[in-house]
């Protein structure tokens, strides 16, 4: 069950139709058998005569399939895995999307997966990537390829099994529940069923963009939660604890993916952007844990989900989470996040000029999100209103307008008349 009532209304009505709009394709997926082709990534002009006559779409990345091609074919059974993704939370949802061929029962077996870089070059599989591909036993099968073509004697090529915003399917879950059967084989014996938080204030990037990030978990960690940080724990050891928590909440983003790795627990999301992230939203579809979502950021500009800074906050929908859950609330954290609204204000001012510009920051798929993003700007007012409006000064260059002066003076005039 997916659980949206502590959402601003707006944006509940955004997941709903996303909910229903997102298909489920399981069972349903395509696996390609290509013979004798050439593979070229994006950004490659092909090394054959022939015109590419089909692609395969990787989202925001694409590959060119030709017939035959020049050179020798890489012989054997080779699987098509993708594009290497650098960021993790992508890894995730689309280097991980294309391997349920290797664990579905009726697969052929593979002598290599190959992927290619998303910077074009030669890449390093390392970090928990590596670490998730070893423990899903298929480590050393991966090989990522340079920038340029490859012919193949034989290449399958299989749907993701999540598309953002499309579809989802329960083939998204095979890869996880391998690491899963392996994490819990190694660490899962006796580990305790105290709920956790995923962490991110330990994370020096996180500390930096996720302004209050400490003071939500505090929120959590007072009552009872455990915080761990994905950063400094070793994979196996986190999928086994995931497990083991009666409950997971985590910020929103590539941290809560991680419930792939546990299914069936509950999560409850700590939601950072006005436009729902419909990678989660396909999760939710495919997996069969509840999910949880609290609105518990504020947003002094217009802006979607791909600005990199969030203010976390005791919203309204956040003060009601804590009160229907019976959760104590103590002094720390809450000063913590309403004595310093000017400082979070300059801090995402200057942000803000630096990663958008004069733009918005609303990207094209995004615009079903419009009167989301609307609705948490005019619910942000009544914290920054007087700094978008310049009733108080913010930074050194507002002493230099007139209006400001003019405000400061009459303001000391009629406190000393």
């Amino acid at each position: 069950m997916v659980n949206i009532q502590y959402m601003r209304q707006a944006k509940q009505a955004v997941a709903s139709a996303a909910l229903e709009r997102i298909e489920d394709l399981s069972g349903k997926l395509n696996l390609r058998r290509l013979h004798d082709v050439t593979l070229t990534p994006q950004g490659v002009i092909p090394d054959v005569e022939a015109t590419p006559h089909r692609l395969i779409d990787d989202c925001e990345y694409c590959t060119s399939i030709t017939e035959g091609g020049s050179g020798e074919a890489i012989p054997g059974r080779t699987l098509y895995g993708g594009y290497l993704r650098s960021a993790y939370g992508h890894f995730l949802m689309n280097t991980t999307a294309r391997l349920w061929p290797v664990f579905d029962e009726e697969a052929a077996e593979y002598d290599r997966i190959v992927f290619f870089s998303d910077n074009m070059r030669e890449a390093e599989i390392s970090g928990n990537a590596r670490e998730f591909l070893q423990l899903a036993g298929v480590w050393e099968k991966c090989v990522v390829l340079p920038g340029r073509s490859y012919r193949f004697e034989h290449i399958d090529a299989a749907d993701p099994s999540i598309m953002y915003g499309r579809y989802s399917s329960r083939e998204l879950l095979l890869p996880f529940e391998k690491v899963r059967a392996e994490a819990l084989r190694r660490f899962g014996e006796t580990l305790p069923d105290t709920p956790v938080v995923i962490s991110r204030s330990g994370w020096k990037d996180s500390a930096k963009t996720q302004i209050n990030i400490g003071a939500i978990e505090t929120v959590f960690t007072d009552n009872g939660y455990e915080a761990m940080s994905p950063e400094s724990t070793p994979l196996g050891y986190m999928v086994a604890r995931l497990n083991s928590a009666r409950e997971v909440v985590s910020p929103s983003g590539s941290a809560a993916h991680n419930i792939l790795f546990a299914p069936e627990k509950p999560l409850v999301v700590l939601e950072r952007s006005a436009p729902p992230n419909m990678y989660q939203l396909g999760i939710d579809k495919a997996r069969c844990g509840d999910t949880t979502y609290i609105d518990c950021y504020w947003q002094p500009f217009m802006m979607g989900s791909v600005f990199n800074l969030t203010i976390y906050g005791l919203t309204a929908q956040m003060r009601r989470f804590i009160a229907d859950r019976g959760m104590r609330l103590s002094e720390g954290p809450e000063k913590e996040m309403e004595r310093h609204p000017r400082r979070e204000f300059r801090r995402h001012l200057a942000h803000n000029r630096v990663y958008n510009g004069y733009g918005v920051g609303l990207m094209q798929w995004e615009d079903e999100s419009l009167q989301a993003v609307a609705e948490a700007y005019y619910d942000s007012l009544a914290r920054y209103g007087r700094y978008l409006n310049r009733m108080t000064p913010v930074a050194w260059y507002d002493y230099l307008s007139p209006r400001v002066w003019y405000r400061l003076v009459r303001g000391y005039l009629r406190s000393h008349t």
